[in-house]
């Protein structure tokens, strides 16, 4: 009988399956598995070819097979995509453009659901941006512990169904449309967010110019449950991952760049083209949403592609009935940066400013057939459709003490109060060489000069005795040479 055929698999391929459910294929790369595969890695590591003639030895092995190729399956279910992405901001906060880190892309699905007519596809996206958190942060949260703390939960907080919130998590578009919206301060960490931990309104600081306070900011953490509302139609959702280059600008400002006026018909200078453009900008407390043309994308905006830097994006096909979930996780690196904060938060700026990342939501349909009515007229563009959405948003952190104060006058309500630390600032050594004009430059006794070279003649020379003492040497050279062809010529 034929010796059983050895399959070989890389380290990193076992590594990566091993934190999926520890089942480790051998022999198939990198690639999903298809079931011829998996039947075959079965047969292989299960059955011992000694015995596979014993019909008891092959009956005690059909429900390990199973198993086996079960589990197989399930695993290979998801897809997990390590990316590079620009993080857009340095160590202390401000906008820079310094380096790449790894950005962690995890697609899985399951169905729920015990009938065919109940079932629901459950579409789930992680992904892990940011740098990740310092040893000295790590330390602290050894000392302090860490806290997290939910700002905002739709499924709690906006349960009415007149609220403003509760209203823009419903949006639709039509037909051969593409819709975009960002909301202003469910999804994304603001600077109140930020103040209600750390109170950056009251911080101060006696050496503000050699000292900068970071805020201990462990995870920003974002879940956006999404929904087709149609009952008929698939629908594409994006989700667009950005950073502000200037903190100042917070994310409904930027959004507005993008569009121009319809009502007066006027081209905005770096908006995307008008003709592209479907309908005003949609604002209230809550969201700001334009509709656009289907081929239209973010970058036919000069000012906003100026504006920020684009981090990630990710999107998901969902069907009818079927609901994605997203969960964006952000690591803060050595915490984030409470002197930017508070630059930016000036009486005449917003407090939505962002000092990490901010979405926004793109959605449209898929190709179909739309008739004008009273004429018949037939087109072909995108379908409409509708979109369900529920928002919350979280932040890790380690707090002040390992213990939480109550404040009495706030009812016996925990106080929110963040770890701060202070590192001094680093002083920029970049200075400007030491120069002088040529016109300061003389001889130690013009006291009209600020300025002389210790050499050994007793004056400087100029520039035009240098030029005149070059032109004598170059028409002396001249000379020499032409003697020396004389000379080397024939004579008569």
């Amino acid at each position: 009988m034929a010796s059983r055929k050895r399959y070989t698999t890389s380290k990193a391929t076992k590594k990566a399956l091993k934190t999926r459910g520890g089942f480790v294929p051998a022999g198939f790369g990198n690639r999903i598995l298809n079931n011829k595969d998996l039947q075959k890695i079965a047969r292989d590591r299960i059955f011992d070819p000694s015995k596979i003639t014993n019909p008891l030895y092959m009956a005690g092995k059909f429900t390990e097979i199973n198993e086996f190729y079960k589990k197989a399956t399930d695993v290979t279910k998801g897809k997990t995509r390590v990316t590079r992405v620009d993080t857009g901001r340095n160590d202390t906060g401000k906008a820079a453009n310094h380096g790449t880190f790894p950005a962690i892309e995890t697609d899985s699905e399951r169905t729920v659901g015990n009938s065919a007519v109940q079932q629901i596809r459950e579409l789930h996206t992680k992904v892990q941006l940011g740098r990740r958190t310092t040893s000295s942060l790590n330390m602290a949260r050894k000392l302090n512990g860490g806290t997290k703390y939910r700002f905002a939960d739709t499924m709690l907080d906006n349960q009415d169904a007149t609220d403003n919130v509760r209203q823009a998590l419903r949006q639709g578009f039509g037909f051969n449309q593409k819709m975009w919206m960002i909301f202003k301060d469910l999804t994304q960490l603001t600077y109140n967010d930020y103040n209600s931990i750390f109170q950056i309104a009251s911080l101060t600081s006696p050496n503000q110019d050699q000292e900068t306070p970071y805020g201990a900011t462990l995870k920003e953490h974002t879940m956006l449950r999404i929904a087709n509302g149609s009952s008929y139609f698939p629908v594409k959702v994006n989700i667009h991952v950005f950073q502000a280059n200037d903190i100042t600008d917070p994310p409904e400002t930027l959004f507005n760049t993008m569009t121009s006026d319809l009502v007066g018909g006027v081209q905005e200078q770096g908006a995307i083209p008008i003709l592209k453009q479907f309908s005003d900008v949609v604002s209230d407390s809550a969201h700001l949403r334009t509709t656009v043309d289907p081929l239209v994308t973010w970058k036919a905006s000069d000012e906003f592609e100026r504006k920020v830097t684009h981090i990630k994006s990710f999107g998901r096909k969902i069907r009818p009935g079927d609901v994605w979930k997203v969960d964006v996780t952000t690591q803060c690196g050595p915490g984030v940066n409470l002197a930017v904060l508070k630059e930016a938060s000036l009486p005449t700026l917003s407090g939505n400013s962002v000092p990490n990342f901010f979405y926004m939501i793109e959605a449209h349909g898929y190709q179909c057939e739309g008739v004008s009515l009273p004429e018949q007229a037939s087109f072909i563009g995108t379908s409409p459709g509708w979109i369900n959405m529920e928002a919350r948003k979280e932040m890790e952190y380690v707090p002040f003490s390992s213990s939480i104060d109550v404040d009495a006058d706030d009812g016996g309500t925990n106080t929110l109060s963040g770890l701060v630390r202070v590192f001094k600032t680093r002083e920029s050594a970049a200075t400007r060489r030491v120069n002088v004009p040529v016109s300061d430059i003389g001889d130690p006794s013009d006291v009209t000069k600020t300025f002389y070279i210790p050499v050994q003649t007793a004056s400087l020379p100029s520039y035009a005795e240098e030029l005149s003492e070059k032109v004598d040497s170059d028409a002396a050279r001249a000379r020499s040479r032409a003697n020396v062809f004389n000379a080397l010529s024939p004579t008569e």
